[in-house]
């Protein structure tokens, strides 16, 4: 039974008490944010996380393919104070860890950036592309992709509607464009907060093809 279903009541009746129980009536789709308009439902993922003072994350990611990877991440983003990522696992097999933040990048040429773009660019990452792109930067000893302030236009989202043409599977599905070429299939499946939790994609880009899977166990956002 999915999220969006409502729980049975489990009471008892007080005059007789054997009576079965009935199911609540289904909820109002619309009274969901993951309703309507698929490309509404994702610009208010992207609102929420562009709007919020705090967004932590937990996620889980495994890839195979070009790219073989089995990795846990956890993110602590305040947006006008600092952005912090930590990533351990293996990668083909040996294990791996790094961690990053805002106040310690690798880059000399990006000391003027500051922590609200930095947001920008590991949030933004994440919801159009995965998580795993700007992972494997920072285990390679670099910072997130494209922190000065552009990373909009450098990777977006294409093509955007429910799987299936449900709504109810709570499932983006979209194609994914970097620097201007189609370079990977995305699924996006949010919780009735309009929230990501899980994310399946196939790259296939300039040689390089892989799955890749990620489940968020954890993703709490602190509105402004």
């Amino acid at each position: 039974m999915g999220p969006w279903r409502a729980s049975l009541l489990l009471a008892l009746v007080a005059c007789g008490g054997k009576s079965a129980p009935a199911p609540d009536p289904e909820p109002d789709l619309d009274a969901y944010v993951f309703a309507g308009d698929p490309i509404a439902a994702f610009g208010g993922l992207e609102d929420q996380l562009g709007t919020a003072r705090r967004v932590e994350i937990t996620t889980q990611i495994q890839s195979v393919g070009y790219f073989k990877a089995d990795l846990t991440a956890t993110y602590d983003i305040e947006r006008e104070f600092k952005v912090s990522v930590a990533v351990e696992g293996t990668v083909a097999g040996n294990p791996v860890s790094a961690k990053w933040t805002s106040h310690d990048i690798r880059d000399d040429r990006d000391t003027d950036i500051q922590s609200p773009v930095w947001a920008d660019a590991v949030l933004i990452g994440i919801t159009r592309m995965g998580a795993l792109h700007n992972l494997a930067r920072i285990l390679e000893k670099q910072d997130p992709d494209h922190g000065n302030g552009d990373v909009r236009t450098w990777v977006e989202v294409d093509q955007i509607v429910w799987k299936a043409n449900e709504p109810r599977t709570q499932t983006l599905e979209f194609e994914i464009i970097v620097s201007g070429i189609p370079s990977a299939e995305g699924e996006l499946t949010l919780d009735t907060r309009g929230l990501p939790l899980r994310r399946e994609q196939l790259v296939n880009f300039d040689g390089v093809a892989m799955r890749v899977v990620e489940n968020y166990d954890r993703f709490e956002v602190t509105p402004p």
